[in-house]
């Protein structure tokens, strides 16, 4: 007996050869068309520790393959992050375009698009027309949210996790090890990767429950996720230890860091479903209260995905699938473990899809509801609504886009939208600098400070903040900041050289010129990409 699917047919559909890389192209020339502003955009905030500073991808450092695979390499600490397939693709990119800033960008907004055109076959195979399909490819390319993904080069990490984890998905019915190979370099890329296992394991069950499948033919594939996700987690893990350890949690109290994961749910069903509140550098607020509105609409976001979950899983739809993917890309960013941001556009982009796809193919049942007469006209009006709403955040899209051209409209936005956070309390520093007013400057950058900001850098070498320099109280917060750094590091029994230079430049900073020396003799005694930097200092610092 064959089990109808949820969009109607009794078989598995595909979307064909001819129509897939037909509206892989057009996706192309649309991503191309909407994030154009930002090719020229400079590279900013994390891109330089990825990329433009980082000696494993400009070669300054040798490149050797099971250093940067090691959860407890000087790579991973370098860069407080775990993603050897990001790394090397980053080497790759920088070997071909060099510090050309546009090619990194052009790399990152194609292969976002082949994200979303892999999309459209995949929502194909689990019942939904190849004409919405198509539709919701091109929603998901042009979102708003993912702006912050498509324009910033240093989330390369994001699309290509993204990608593949998405040709993982559709081979696993057919070639079990290479889907394996796909999931694998899909989680070397980014964690958040794993939503790929849940939703597989998902539809296994549902073709299980149909018949369409038996367990000989479904447990070997995802025996093999499940060996490839595990072997990851433990060096995530390990890696993941190390790189965020400082990081403090959103609030000392857990019920309160409980409310402010759940809340931050809420932000992302009002930034997934109509881009409201999408933003750069978020900051949102811990949630002290259970009336806080943000807290209510993630609440009740999560009863009614994992209730819908439960019970389309139970009825064997291929809806639960898309649920449950988006509930399992939520789990890493909910501030389990603490993110120096707790929410960003970046981390709704692998959720996203399964919000969609959950959505469309929750509104399939609706049409029994309605004549045969009125179907053909009800067709007509949601293809238009999906247009048209398509169009409008393609606008808005290809307007933020132009904010990713100048990162100070970026920190500008940020400053507006959470006057409260590190963002809006550098911007009250700088005006309150160009005013003279060097005191209320300080107070701000405190705030900062203890909002978790912790650059010593941008303060010693930002041109706003140099009048401040000779000014005690802006020494002080410098102090405190660096100090926190040095604590840390100090307490580290087997520094990296990378933590030993910055050691050596914090502690000239604050004056510890005789650990600063003894830090710079340590590094260079161990040798390392950063020798000559540490050379230098040796040679300042004895004389």
């Amino acid at each position: 007996m064959t089990h109808p699917r949820d969009g109607g047919g009794a078989t598995t559909r595909r979307l064909g050869v001819s129509r897939g890389l037909g509206l892989a192209g057009s996706l192309a020339l649309v991503a191309l068309i909407v994030f154009w502003p930002a090719v020229d955009g400079p590279f900013f905030s994390d891109d330089a520790q990825y990329l433009s500073t980082n000696p494993w991808v400009t070669g300054e450092a040798p490149l050797r393959p099971l250093e940067i695979l090691d959860p407890r390499g000087e790579p991973v600490i370098f860069l407080s992050n775990y993603a050897p397939v990001n790394l090397l693709l980053h080497v790759a990119a920088w070997r071909t375009f060099g510090d050309d800033v546009r090619g990194h960008h052009l790399l990152n907004i194609l292969l976002h698009a082949v994200a979303a055109a892999l999309l459209a076959p995949l929502l194909v195979r689990r019942g939904v027309s190849p004409l919405v399909s198509a539709g919701c490819a091109a929603w998901f390319l042009v979102h708003p949210a993912n702006v912050e993904v498509a324009a910033w080069a240093s989330q390369l990490k994001t699309t290509s996790s993204m990608v593949f984890a998405l040709a993982a998905l559709l081979l696993i019915e057919r070639r079990a090890l290479p889907s394996a190979l796909l999931f694998g370099l899909a989680l070397l890329c980014k964690p958040t990767a794993g939503f790929a296992l849940a939703a597989a394991a998902a539809w296994a069950f549902v073709r299980y429950r149909r018949g369409e499948s038996d367990l000989r033919k479904e447990l070997p594939a995802l025996l093999c996720w499940t060996t490839v996700f595990a072997l990851f987690a433990v060096a995530e893990f390990v890696a993941f230890q190390q790189a965020t350890s400082y990081v403090k949690p959103i609030h000392a109290d857990l019920l309160v860091r409980l409310s402010s994961s759940v809340a931050i749910f809420g932000h992302y069903l009002a930034m997934g479903t109509v881009s409201f509140g999408v933003s750069a550098f978020h900051s949102p607020p811990p949630v002290l209260s259970p009336w806080d509105p943000w807290f209510v609409i993630g609440a009740a976001g999560l009863v009614v995905i994992a209730g819908r979950a439960v019970l389309t899983l139970v009825r064997s739809r291929e809806e639960a699938g898309f649920w449950i993917w988006a509930l399992a890309a939520f789990v890493p960013v909910a501030q389990i473990f603490p993110f120096p941001f707790p929410m960003a556009d970046r981390y709704l982009y692998p959720m996203l899809p399964g919000l969609m796809g959950g959505a469309v193919l929750a509104l399939v049942p609706l049409r029994r509801l309605l004549p045969p007469t009125q179907l053909p006209l009800a067709r007509v009006i949601g293809l238009v609504a999906l247009v048209g709403v398509t169009a409008a955040f393609g606008v808005r899209s290809h307007a933020r886009a132009r904010l990713f051209a100048r990162p100070i409209l970026l920190e500008a936005e940020a400053a507006r939208n959470y006057p409260d956070g590190i963002h809006g309390y550098l911007n009250r520093a700088r005006r309150a600098v160009q005013q003279g007013q060097h005191d209320l400057a300080v107070v701000a950058l405190r705030g900062a400070a203890e909002s978790g900001f912790q650059d010593v850098d941008l303060l010693m070498t930002d041109a706003g903040f140099v009048p401040l320099h000779g000014d005690s109280g802006f020494q002080r917060v410098v102090n405190d900041i660096a100090r926190r750094w040095i604590a840390r590091l100090e307490s580290s029994e087997q520094p990296t050289q990378s933590e030993l230079h910055t050691l050596a430049v914090l502690n000239r900073l604050v004056g510890a010129d005789a650990r600063a020396l003894d830090a710079a003799r340590r590094g260079l005694e161990m040798g390392g990409p950063f020798d000559s930097n540490l050379r230098e200092y040796v040679r300042i610092l004895e004389r």
